[in-house]
């Protein structure tokens, strides 16, 4: 499993290798597509909920085998207005000048 940068609220996706046909789901704070089954590569559409570095539970079962893998994402924040990249203490967007908090 690779996760490469994601934006907070915004589509992005995670790569996962899935070397027998498996049901692929995810628990944390992310919204993600449900694929039903698959097998070999993969690029899983995830939208994270919120910002910072987040767990994210990569769930995989085949008949009655499960294996969970644990990742921390590093989720940049957004401005909820525009959508430029903001750091967690500013309280105006650089870009569009909307209030952040």
């Amino acid at each position: 499993v690779e996760a490469p940068s994601l934006s907070e609220g915004k589509w992005g996706y995670i790569r996962i290798r899935a070397l027998r046909k498996c049901r692929i789901s995810v628990e944390g704070e992310f919204d993600f597509l449900d694929v039903g089954s698959v097998q070999g590569d993969l690029n899983l559409p995830l939208k994270p909920k919120s910002s910072g570095n987040l767990p994210l539970v990569v769930r995989a079962v085949d008949g009655d085998k499960e294996v969970r893998k644990l990742l921390w994402v590093d989720v940049r924040g957004g401005c909820p207005s525009c959508g430029a990249h903001v750091e967690a203490d500013d309280k105006y967007c650089w870009r569009c000048g909307s209030k952040l908090r």
